[in-house]
């Protein structure tokens, strides 16, 4: 046994006994009473000592359900338009501007993420927005006039979208380097879930508006009180100096996934004591060598705002405008496709028909599902750019081949290839949107990640307001076959930007956490 030097104004330094076991045990085994000398632990260390298992199941399933909810509450938008007519006598511009009026909310609410998400916390901004979000989709409820409809809309979308940046955020501290990725991935097995249950409940109702608003106002309430159960994100606490927070919360992680029962909180700790795979203990109060063992420098005060806007325009600047390049290229094409998709799929292949194609539609929400199957095994395989080839070439071929089934095929067959290309470009969405969410949030250190999220979201959805309220007056004028190439081309651009100014790969590396980590 060693005892670690005493320094002036601080405590004396526990012993840490060498490595001892039981004869013929091997010290790497979880049963033996195995204790290192100190080293220096990072907190994304202590996160893949963690023993996977009925914690991540449990966190992963939390997500998952917020994701539908989510979806249910952004998805609804084109299947309000026909109820919107008949009741509220809107014209191609008042669609216009209700369709855009949900992503000016999100343009809005992503700008104060900025802000919110890094100084009140991860799971506070979702406590306050989920609730908020709740009570404006039963508050749409009433019959008001088009425009404080669309009022209503741009406030929701504003709670929304703080609410699913800081989700984003605080899920993705809590995994684990190894498995990141195809945990990130599984998430969005919740949009087609909750877009499945939006047309569902739209063909069985007629397209009505009201139950589609009460689906997503129960959606959200159910989320606030998921979230009440959860803990803060770790790297958020120690990030604040909460290091007895931040303790705590792995040593929760470690219990609820089957570790050893005297794995407590103060065999698992950063600041006062280092962890390790198996049981690595140092009890010591020495600020100089608590500083090395977490691997930042916990005791200083948080970055301010001012602070870390610096940062991200300065040794984050390249990795900031790549991140905004990208998105906003997802969001023009995606928005385009979500909003007035329905309608193009509609004269394109069952143009005799009144009112949507519900079951065109599900079958493309099937491939969406499918793609994300894929996605969750293939997405550390081949990495964020291969994610990005997929995501914005692929799915780009596929609506491309879409546009010209009518040119390619006959009268009979037509319909069915355009399904096909529809669906296989329907797999291919989500590799796009994967990889930007995934790589923004691994490229950004935790002081700056909030920020870093959401002004590459305010970006998006101002990109998005903009298409949006361009292609309104313009869409209803041109044949599928240009809409669908049209899309075609701006996902060509993105691909291109992301396969070759990409500024690093991200996948299969721990997170950054120092404040200039930028590899």
């Amino acid at each position: 046994v060693q005892t670690m030097p005493k320094r002036p104004g601080h405590p004396p330094m526990a012993s840490a006994p060498s490595a001892v076991g039981k004869p013929g045990e091997d010290p790497d085994h979880e049963g033996a009473r195995f204790v290192s000398k100190a080293q220096p632990v990072s907190i994304s260390e202590a996160l893949d000592a963690v023993p996977f298992g009925r914690w991540h199941a449990l966190h992963l399933a939390r997500q998952v359900i917020a994701w539908a909810v989510f979806a249910i509450s952004n998805d609804a938008t084109p299947y309000l338009f026909p109820a919107l007519r008949r009741d509220l006598h809107a014209d191609d511009a008042g669609l216009a501007h209700f369709a855009s009026a949900f992503p000016l909310g999100c343009l809005v609410g992503a700008a104060a993420s900025t802000w919110l998400v890094d100084s009140m916390g991860r799971k506070a901004v979702v406590m306050v927005a989920a609730p908020v979000a709740s009570f404006l989709h039963l508050f749409m409820l009433v019959k008001w006039s088009l425009s404080f409809l669309l009022l209503l809309r741009v406030v929701q979308g504003a709670a929304w979208t703080v609410a699913m940046n800081a989700l984003s955020i605080w899920y993705v501290e809590f995994l684990p380097t190894r498995r990141r990725g195809p945990l990130m991935a599984a998430v969005s097995l919740g949009w087609p879930i909750g877009r499945g249950i939006v047309i569902l409940v739209a063909g069985a109702t007629g397209d009505a508006w009201r139950p589609l608003l009460l689906i997503g106002s129960a959606g959200f309430a159910l989320l606030a009180v998921s979230m009440y159960q959860a803990h803060e994100s770790p790297r958020f606490l120690l990030s604040q100096g909460s290091e007895t927070m931040a303790r705590r919360v792995l040593g929760q992680m470690h219990a609820s996934s089957g570790g050893r029962k005297d794995g407590a909180p103060e065999r698992l700790c950063l600041g006062d004591v280092a962890v390790d795979k198996v049981g690595l203990v140092l009890a010591t109060h020495d600020y100089e060598l608590v500083r090395g063992l977490i691997g930042t420098n916990a005791q200083a005060s948080p970055l301010d705002s001012r602070a870390s806007l610096a940062l991200l325009l300065g040794t984050y600047r390249a990795l900031l405008i790549f991140s905004i390049v990208v998105y906003g290229t997802l969001a023009v094409a995606t928005v385009l496709i979500d909003n007035w998709g329905p309608g193009i799929f509609q004269k394109l292949m069952s143009p005799g028909e009144v009112g949507l194609p519900h079951r065109i539609l599900m079958l493309f929400n099937v491939g969406d599902l499918f793609g994300i199957v894929l996605s969750i095994v293939l997405a550390d395989r081949i990495g964020r750019r291969g994610s990005f080839v997929i995501g914005f070439f692929v799915e780009g071929t596929f609506l491309f081949m879409m546009s010209c089934s009518r040119s390619w095929f006959g009268p009979d067959q037509a319909a069915h290839a355009a399904m096909a290309f529809g669906f296989s470009f329907s797999a291919c969405r989500c590799f796009g949107w994967e990889a930007a969410s995934f790589w923004t949030l691994e490229a950004f250190g935790t002081d700056v990640r909030g920020m870093a999220f959401g002004i590459s979201t305010a970006m998006m959805r101002l990109f998005s307001v903009v298409s949006l309220e361009v292609s309104g007056g313009l869409i209803h004028d041109l044949t599928p076959e240009a809409c669908l190439r049209t899309f075609a081309g701006i996902l060509a651009i993105g691909g291109a930007v992301s396969l070759f100014l990409m500024p690093k790969e991200t996948a299969n590396v721990p997170m950054s956490e120092g404040r200039a980590a930028v590899a």
